[in-house]
């Protein structure tokens, strides 16, 4: 199976002290998907997945369960909600298969 991996940086709210960084960090990398988390004290997440193993809608699921949210600014909420689509995309993307231009296409039942 090959890997889709997507690389995303954001910051949250709430990270206090670094021992909260490192908490949080460790509780990202146990998530089946993540391949790397990076949590800094100043909320700055740098994070590695595949996104045929969990989407970037489920990460920002468990970040709200857990008590930590995303910078409330327009340009995040644009930012995740364009995240969340191009993932949706590329794995549709993956399931169409293609028909060549000099034939009729077949029509699947």
């Amino acid at each position: 199976m090959d890997s889709i991996i997507q690389i995303r940086k954001f910051r949250i709210n709430k990270i206090y002290n670094s021992d909260e960084a490192k908490n949080l960090e460790k509780k990202l990398s146990n998530i089946n998907g993540v391949l790397s988390a990076k949590v800094d004290s100043t909320g700055l997440v740098k994070l590695e997945y595949n996104i045929k193993s969990v989407k970037f809608d489920t990460i920002e699921k468990f970040l709200a369960f857990t008590g930590f949210d995303f910078k409330n600014k327009f340009w995040t909420k644009i930012r995740t909600y364009f995240w969340t689509f191009t993932e949706e995309n590329e794995l549709d993307n993956l399931q169409h298969t293609p028909h060549c231009c000099s034939e009729t296409p077949v029509k699947e039942k």
